[in-house]
Formats: structure tokens, sequence, C-alpha cells
């Protein structure tokens, strides 16, 4: 026998779905095709260190855009103190910054979506790049090494890269140090 779902679960579920659409539509709303998104994932940072990078490409890249869900007339991007603070006092959401020529680590590229998840006061850093760009810039193993420096930056070992959504493990470049189980570009539709 199942057991029952209370109203409780069934809004978290529907508030779920309506946040990642929200997302998806702030994004495909700028793509001019379709294409794979490979999506790099930081687990559990401070949001600290969340800040200091996404203050970093503020001064280095250009914001195209931002999108709040749940919107927050209050999001304060003017210092570190006011984006700390807009954040740390929001409700559980997601915060998604569109950046144009975004530098990681030397690799330049043209379009990133640096998306802040904020749950229970837990904090994952998401960068989605197009998998076509990623490709001819660089390799899996370069990317890697780039990634890892970055989650030495951000002070977390949970770090993880793959096809969106990265989450699912048999879509993966990488998961920390270990390659796989995904060795090639594109080998997912292999």
């Amino acid at each position: 026998m199942l057991n029952p779902v209370t109203l409780n679960e069934i809004s978290d579920v529907m508030d779920w779905v309506e946040h990642r659409r929200d997302v998806l539509s702030c994004r495909l709303k700028y793509m001019k095709e379709v294409t794979e998104i490979i999506e790099i994932v930081f687990e559990r940072v401070r949001l600290e260190k969340i800040v200091e990078l996404l203050i970093r490409k503020l001064s280095d890249s250009t914001l195209k855009e931002y999108n709040i869900t749940p919107n927050s007339s209050d999001f304060n991007l003017e210092s570190k103190e006011k984006m700390l603070n807009s954040i740390d006092q929001s409700s559980d959401g997601v915060f998604v910054f569109t950046f144009l020529d975004f530098n990681l680590k030397d690799t330049f590229l043209s379009q990133v979506w640096f998306r802040i998840d904020k749950y229970d006061n837990v904090y994952d850093l998401s960068l989605e790049i197009e998998e076509k760009e990623l490709r001819q810039k660089t390799s899996i193993s370069n990317l890697q090494k780039r990634v890892e420096s970055l989650a030495g930056e951000l002070k977390t070992t949970n770090y993880y890269c793959g096809y969106e959504p990265a989450v699912d493990e048999e879509t993966r470049l990488f998961s920390g140090n270990s390659l796989g189980p995904l060795k090639d570009w594109g080998s997912v539709d292999k």
C-alpha cells in the first residue's frame, strides 16, 4: 500500500518544478540553438566564498542579466556585504547570473550561467556552459584541473562535472579527481 502524500509534499514538489522551469526558461531565452549543457557543480560551499567569486566575475566578465527565484526586489550587487545579506536573508531559491566573456582559469568562454542554489541554509554553486564551446577550447582532463583549482579556492572537496543534470552519475565526465564514467566529449550519445 502506498503512503498518502501530504499537501505540503505536493507543494514542495510543485515549488521545485516551478523553480527548475524558471531556471531553464531564463537560460533557453538566450540560447541560439539547441545544444548540450555541461554542468559543473560545487556542493556545500560557504556563502562567503561564492560571493567572493561572484565579485571577481562581476569585475572581469560582463553581467548580461540575473534572475532570482523567488523574485527579490531587495537583491543588491553594490558590495560584498550587501550581496551576502541579500542572499542570506532570502528564502530558499536560485540565483542565476548570466555572464559573457567568462574566464574559467584561463579558458575564456562566451557565456556561462553562474547559479547559486540555496536550500536549508546550504549553498551549491553550478556553472553551466555550452558543451560545443568547451569541446573547442579545452580537453576534459584540462577542464578537470581548472575545476579542481576553483574547488580549492571555494574550499570544497565535493564537486563534479557532466552533461546536465550532472547529478546523474551516468553522464559525468568527472567527480572530484576521478574521471568518468564518460571519457570523451559527446560520448553520452554513443
